[in-house]
C-alpha cells in the first residue's frame, strides 16, 4: 500500500503500519515520481506475465499456483495532486483504469467528484 497524502498529512500515522511502502506527501517529487515509475513498470510486469491466464490476477492465482500481492494507491486530496503533478496524471488515469484487472488498486478523496476529470472518474 502506498500513500500519497496531499491534503491534510493526518494519514502520516500509518507510515509504519506492515502493510505500507510508504506514506508520501505533496513536497516529495521524487518519492512520487518514483512511485509512479514502479507503478507502471510493475503493471507492465503483470500484464506479460498475466498473459497465458486471461489476462486476470484471480484466474492467474487461482491456476498458476502462484500468487503475488496486491498494491493499493491512496491519493488523499486529488485536487492537489492534480495541481502539483499535472504531468503524472494521465499515468495515475493509466493505473486506475486498467490497474484492478493485475491486482493493483486505486482509491481516491477529492473534495468533490469535479475535481477528477471526466477520464479519471470513468475508471472507478
Amino acid at each position: 500500500m502506498y500513500i500519497l497524502d496531499f491534503d491534510t498529512q493526518t494519514l502520516k500515522i500509518y507510515e509504519d503500519a506492515p502493510q505500507v511502502g510508504d506514506v508520501m506527501f505533496s513536497s516529495e517529487a521524487e518519492k512520487t515520481k518514483n512511485l509512479f515509475k514502479y507503478l507502471n513498470e510493475e503493471l507492465n510486469i503483470r500484464k506479460k506475465l498475466f498473459q497465458n491466464y486471461n489476462a486476470s490476477y484471480e484466474f492467474y492465482c487461482k491456476n498458476s499456483g502462484k500468487t503475488l500481492p496486491n498494491i493499493v494507491l491512496i491519493i488523499h486530496g486529488y485536487e492537489n495532486f492534480k495541481e502539483s503533478y499535472e504531468n503524472l496524471e494521465t499515468e495515475f488515469t493509466k493505473i486506475a483504469r486498467e490497474g484492478s484487472k493485475y491486482g493493483i488498486y486505486s482509491i481516491v478523496t477529492a473534495v468533490n467528484d469535479r475535481a477528477l476529470r471526466i477520464n479519471v472518474r470513468n475508471s472507478f
